[in-house]
């Protein structure tokens, strides 16, 4: 008679092959993989990891010969701090599986039972990161989850800097053209906190599924949306990429689906820091009438500086 000892030297290997075969297959659709066009994502051995900004020093001060040398501090400050999370599941291999005398053929006789369901299995596994990358969208008008370096959500209406000034990357507009190009004349005027003008291109438009015929009818069009033959229409352009986040419709939050956002793919501060995707672990829990297979995934996303980023929440 088998046990499970025996069981897991077979179940387990086949199990992470069914896994990275599921891997590949869901990664190529949206769902899935949909933060990847939006977030810069690593893997990180570290669970403590950090993200910094790139555009908060001075620019060089003028050099006299003999003078003293200008030195620029970096502000240990200036930097936000995101700590992995793990995300843990298993399944049952319950002792009924013992009958099957021969090690050899466990795998041929439990796994047309497991085989449907660990894609299923797998499938949640994958789909905690793109759960926890869309609640930084979610978060972007309350700031419940995180805020940046001046105490405000993602986008605000009153963004300062340290000297006082105050900039504006929120609106409260459907999406549509109009409501684009206000989006674009704010984003000019947006500096570094040396009033060292950003050039910021917002380059890529973050929707929910709602906004998809909108965002077509904007972007695919020769002429502007209800114009003439003799308005040429630049937001394809400047927009020239569209990501759909799923999670954003009303039954995730009230509004959702009416948010829009902008971003400029230089200059953004979206990381995703990713410690382990789904992974079953070699070692199951056995008890005397049950094994357990265990999986687990790690990861974080987050912001530090809302430069670079636009969003409305569609008049929600």
């Amino acid at each position: 008679m088998l046990t499970f000892a025996q069981i897991a030297g077979n179940i387990i290997p086949a199990a992470h092959e069914l896994l990275e075969n599921n891997m590949r297959r869901y990664t190529n659709q949206n769902r899935y993989s949909w933060q990847y066009g939006c977030f810069d994502i690593n893997i990180t051995d570290n669970w403590r990891n950090e993200i910094v900004s790139m555009i908060s020093t001075r620019l060089w001060p003028e050099y006299h010969e003999g003078g003293p040398l200008n030195i620029t501090h970096f502000d240990d400050g200036d930097l936000s701090v995101f700590s992995l999370v793990e995300y843990q599941d298993g399944f049952p291999v319950t002792r009924e599986y013992l009958r099957y005398g021969d090690p050899a053929s466990v795998v041929q006789h439990v796994f047309p039972r497991l085989k449907t369901r660990m894609a299923q299995f797998m499938e949640r596994g994958l789909l905690q990161h793109s759960n926890q990358s869309s609640k930084v969208f979610l978060d972007a008008f309350n700031g419940a989850i995180h805020t940046g370096l001046d105490g405000l959500q993602l986008c605000s209406n009153v963004h300062t800097l340290p000297d006082g000034t105050t900039f504006d990357n929120m609106g409260g507009l459907p999406l549509s053209e109009t409501a684009l190009e206000i989006a674009f004349t704010g984003m000019s005027e947006i500096t570094d906190a040396e009033m060292v003008p950003l050039d910021i291109n917002y380059d890529t438009l973050i929707i929910g599924p709602k906004n998809k015929p909108v965002a077509q009818r904007i972007l695919e069009n020769t002429v502007v949306p209800g114009g003439t033959n003799n308005e040429k229409n630049f937001w394809p352009g400047l927009i020239t990429k569209v990501i759909v986040c799923p999670w954003l419709i009303n039954k995730v939050q009230a509004g959702a689906a009416d948010f829009w956002f902008l971003q400029d793919s230089n200059i953004h501060t979206m990381k995703g820091f990713v410690g382990e995707y789904p992974t079953i672990l070699p070692e199951p829990k056995i008890d005397p009438m049950v094994m357990n297979v265990i999986a687990v995934t790690s990861g974080v996303y987050g912001w530090h500086d809302w430069r670079g980023m636009y969003g409305s929440n569609g008049g929600s």
